[in-house]
This record gives C-alpha cells, sequence and structure tokens, in this order.
C-alpha cells in the first residue's frame, strides 16, 4: 500500500487518547496507531462501497497527534453529535467525506458515512454504509493504482 506516514506513533499516546475517549479501541486499529499516527495515501487509494456500486477515492487516515486536518480528535468533536456512541471517525476521502469505525455493538466495524449526501442514494435515513467488519479488513479493501 502506498501511503506517507505523517508521523510515527507511539503506546504511551494511543493508550491515552483511549483513556479520553472513555471506551476501548479495537486492537488492530490501536496497533496501527501506535504505528502511523495519520497516514496520506498516494496514487489513487481506494475502496469499494458495496451497496452504492461505486469506488470511492481515500485520502487520509487520521492520527492522534496530527495537525489541524489530520487530527482524529479535532474531526470527531466536530461531528460527535451525528455518530453513535463507542465509535469515531477515522478518515476521510477527498472530499471530507468520512470513514466511521463503530467500535463496540451489534453494528461494530467500518463505513461510509455520506453525510453530506453526495451519491444519490443517501438520504436522511440511509447514508451509512458497512464497509468491513474490522480496521484490518477495511486496509485490505483498499487498492493503489499508479498515476
Amino acid at each position: 500500500m502506498n501511503f506517507e506516514r505523517i508521523k510515527s506513533g507511539d503506546e504511551a499516546t494511543v493508550q491515552e487518547f483511549e483513556k479520553r475517549l472513555g471506551f476501548d479501541l479495537p486492537k488492530d486499529y490501536k496497533n496501527f496507531l501506535t504505528q502511523n499516527d495519520g497516514v496520506k495515501f498516494e496514487n489513487y487509494a481506494h475502496f469499494y462501497v458495496s451497496a452504492l456500486e461505486q469506488n470511492v477515492l481515500m485520502d487520509i487516515l487520521y492520527g492522534v497527534t496530527g495537525e489541524k486536518r489530520y487530527s482524529i480528535t479535532r474531526q470527531n468533536n466536530i461531528f460527535k453529535d451525528e455518530i453513535p456512541e463507542k465509535s469515531l471517525l477515522i478518515g476521510e476521502d477527498p472530499g471530507g467525506t468520512p470513514i466511521l469505525l463503530i467500535c463496540e455493538g451489534k453494528n461494530s466495524g467500518v463505513y461510509f458515512f455520506d453525510n453530506n449526501y453526495f451519491f444519490e442514494d443517501s438520504s436522511d435515513e440511509q447514508n451509512t454504509y458497512w464497509l468491513a467488519d474490522t480496521f484490518t479488513e477495511f486496509m485490505h479493501l483498499l487498492v493503489c493504482e499508479k498515476e
């Protein structure tokens, strides 16, 4: 996978972030944050949203200590009233449409959250689309094509 690491993560910072959240992060996502404190994808990485029958470009995965655009805390504070409990926004496409990670419960997994109703199928009743059961599975969905 072709991406630029914003900066390296560390375990203590991720543990402190998890304490502030008040819930446990999935182990695979926590490991990712420990190694990569935010990443920017290159060369047109994308994933397929089967419910929309569309490929979606991937831009960034937020970091715990990242600057404003890359900050997981900042992004989640903006949308905190729009996402379920024990979940967080973990990244976005180039247009700013978020990727949602639900960490606990029967709907746990990774979702595409079309909060701006970009796709014709999206509405107030349906704008969140399942992508994968785990963060690791989501990362395996990403396809990177050369320019």
